[in-house]
């Protein structure tokens, strides 16, 4: 029986297994923050490595100091010894200086020449189809500042920017896209295309910005009445839409036409909250027809003022903005 029953058994042949999918090919997104990724990697070794150097230089000269009072021999190797620390803190310091501005002018090349173009002078080759046009970096123009008129901005004013962005623009912000040691290489290296223009003597420290009072119906209104008589209407609008009179006639520092920004839009391209509405009243837009008023508006009316800014700001929903010019060709 059990012969019989082992004559019926069929072995089934072997399968051969079925080769392995390929893996897809990496996208240009993927890659490009691989290769941001790299160089954030490259920047910090490099920042360790002159870390260590300069310690292991220091602990050199401590080092001999320590027994620089054994005899009058020693207080000269200790000499010698500091002056080779300082020499080595140096090179190390100029070493790192060159790998991040490395990684700067990379990522720079990767990330904003399309716009900017390769050598920041905003003439890439998708800058013909944006619209406000994309910023000559050579100029050092940089708007969005916490210094004063005409001063350089701040690494950190440069850094916000690259973070947040410009909202109302073709300009993203790269928090989320790229890792915080290549922006801050590519901080560095912006504000090396425009240093040329500035005397690195002179350097202004930023505004301060106080903590804004509370908004109240009184406040805004005596902001209000500040924003009549500093004559904003002008070139804003009664209402802030960017419909004054002298609207249609101004011109950036490049002799091209200005769309006013219609400040009833829940954003700013300075930044969001007040304090941003108060850094742009005291230090301006360099570059375009907005000057400082520092020193124009009275200590008393610079929170009020940027409170009724504030103010002005309507919530109306993706439909309404999309509706919104529509609305300004109806008569």
């Amino acid at each position: 029986m059990h012969a019989f029953l082992a004559a019926l058994v069929v072995v089934a042949p072997a399968v051969p297994a079925a080769p392995a999918a390929p893996a897809p090919p990496a996208s240009p997104e993927a890659e490009e923050q691989a290769a941001a990724a790299a160089a954030a990697a490259r920047v910090e070794e490099a920042a360790a490595k002159a870390a260590a150097a300069a310690k292991a230089a220091g602990d050199a000269a401590s080092g001999a100091a320590a027994g620089a009072a054994a005899s009058s021999s020693a207080a000269s190797a200790a000499s010698q010894s500091s002056a080779l620390a300082g020499e080595a803190a140096e090179a190390a310091a100029a070493a790192l200086a060159t790998v991040r501005g490395a990684a700067g002018a990379e990522a720079f090349r990767v990330h904003c020449a399309p716009c900017h173009g390769r050598a920041g002078k905003g003439d890439g080759p998708a800058a013909r189809w944006l619209d406000p046009p994309a910023r000559d970096l050579t100029a050092g123009e940089l708007r969005w500042r916490s210094t004063p008129s005409g001063a350089p901005a701040t690494e950190a004013d440069v850094l916000r920017t690259i973070d947040e962005g410009v909202p109302g623009t073709s300009m993203p912000g790269w928090r989320r896209r790229l890792p915080a040691a290549v922006r801050e290489a590519l901080a560095r290296y912006v504000l090396e295309l425009g240093a040329a223009n500035f005397d690195p003597d002179d350097v202004e420290p930023p505004i301060a910005v106080p903590d804004p009072p509370a908004s109240t119906p009184a406040l805004v209104a005596q902001g209000g009445r500040a924003y009549a008589a500093l004559g904003c209407a002008a070139c804003h609008g009664p209402t802030g839409r960017g419909d004054g009179a002298s609207a249609p006639t101004l011109k950036d520092s490049r002799g091209r036409p200005v769309a006013m920004p219609d400040l009833s839009r829940p954003y700013a391209r300075a930044g969001d909250g007040p304090q941003a509405v108060y850094r742009t009243l005291m230090t301006g837009l360099d570059g375009s027809p907005m000057p400082e008023f520092g020193q124009a508006i009275k200590p008393g009316d610079r929170w009020p003022l940027a409170l009724y800014l504030m103010s002005l700001r309507v919530e109306r929903g993706p439909m309404g903005w999309l509706l919104d010019p529509l609305e300004e060709q109806i008569p």
